[in-house]
């Protein structure tokens, strides 16, 4: 009776949300066509390249012997093993979904165990400078001064977080698990790297899609302007940026982009749900991280005072014929078929969202 209540549920949910698109079709047809924008213009080309050099790096065994000091700094300040260098470097530079493969790909090659697998997820699942400095700060708040007091303040409660979570690890020991072995064929490797940020890139920005989607007929429901607010930070992190620069300033901004959104979350489940991570844990240390970083935001400020200015709407225009959205499209239907073709789509249950 349960499961029939839950499918009858689902039912009424997808008719209702679909006669909801159909009447709302140019406010959808619109948030999804600046979404696109965003993907052409700054997801793909800051994201893509970080995706294909960290599975490059690690398919080619390129962390594999991270080497003494980088052992010793990883042993010392975060109390992991050195393999783990690489899931901190990308984690840091290379963006959320970034991050979060490569902790994932670290521990199904044997290099990490669950424990540090939990660790890096707490404290390596960052925007990285392309998003915050380009997009959010000098895209959205007009001030790329703005985006590296976002960056700084985002990695250092990070890095606090990380360390302080190594000194409450302290009486477990450090794994020193048998490290999987790399192909040293570097055609292989790079094949296997672009095949895995094809997959990568392409949950990205179809969860931004959805989310666009979703959003632009659920704010049009949403009358009181602080409820919006609100909701689209804790929904999607690009809106949210926007909306947390109207109602609290730059550190708001901050935590907005250190949590992530639901959006960035569904993006990391299925590399969460490779290292057995429950999605509790992971919600409880994003907000940890933000209010760490809008503290440290705050602080900042005091110091080295920014002004910023607040656009309505993203300044990107999008026509049939631009070269960005071409771009998007040819290289997201290249990825669909590549999806569909190789049988390796992945299946994700909403429980598996909802922890």
């Amino acid at each position: 009776m349960k499961n029939k209540l839950k499918k009858y549920a689902a039912i009424a949910f997808a008719a209702l949300l679909g006669m909801l698109f159909i009447v709302k079709h140019d406010i959808v047809a619109d948030s999804i066509k600046e979404s696109l924008t965003l993907c052409g213009e700054v997801l793909i080309p800051s994201m893509l390249p970080f995706m294909v050099l960290s599975s490059f790096a690690l398919y080619a065994g390129l962390f594999s012997s991270p080497g003494k000091p980088v052992t010793l700094f990883m042993n010392r300040v975060f109390h992991l093993p050195g393999s783990s260098f690489q899931a901190l470097f990308f984690g840091f530079t290379g963006g959320y979904p970034v991050g979060a493969r490569t902790i994932a790909e670290l521990y199904e090659n044997g290099q990490i165990n669950k424990g540090e697998a939990e660790h890096l997820f707490a404290f390596c699942i960052n925007s990285g400078p392309a998003f915050t400095v380009s997009a959010a700060g000098g895209i959205m708040l007009h001030s790329q001064y703005a985006g590296y007091i976002m960056l700084v303040s985002v990695c250092l409660a990070s890095a606090a977080v990380g360390i302080a979570l190594g000194i409450v690890r302290r009486k477990e020991a450090v794994s020193d698990l048998p490290v999987a072995k790399a192909t040293n064929n570097m055609s292989d490797a790079l094949i296997e790297g672009v095949s895995a940020a094809e997959r990568g890139i392409f949950s990205v920005c179809v969860w931004l899609l959805t989310f666009s989607a979703f959003s632009a007929v659920t704010d049009s429901f949403i009358k009181v302007s602080v409820v919006r607010a609100v909701y689209e930070m804790i929904t999607e992190v690009t809106a949210g940026v926007s909306a947390a620069a109207h109602i609290g300033g730059l550190p708001l901004c901050s935590a907005c982009i250190s949590f992530g959104g639901l959006c960035v979350m569904c993006q990391l489940v299925p590399s969460m749900k490779k290292c057995g991570i429950k999605i509790k844990k992971y919600l409880l240390f994003r907000i940890i991280n933000s209010i760490l970083t809008y503290v440290i935001s705050e602080i900042i400020l005091l110091i080295v005072p920014v002004d910023i200015s607040v656009s309505s709407s993203y300044d990107f225009v999008l026509y049939s014929s631009t070269a960005p959205a071409g771009a998007a499209l040819v290289i997201m239907g290249g990825l669909l078929i590549y999806e569909l073709s190789s049988g390796e789509t992945g299946k994700i249950k909403l429980g598996d969202i909802l922890g």
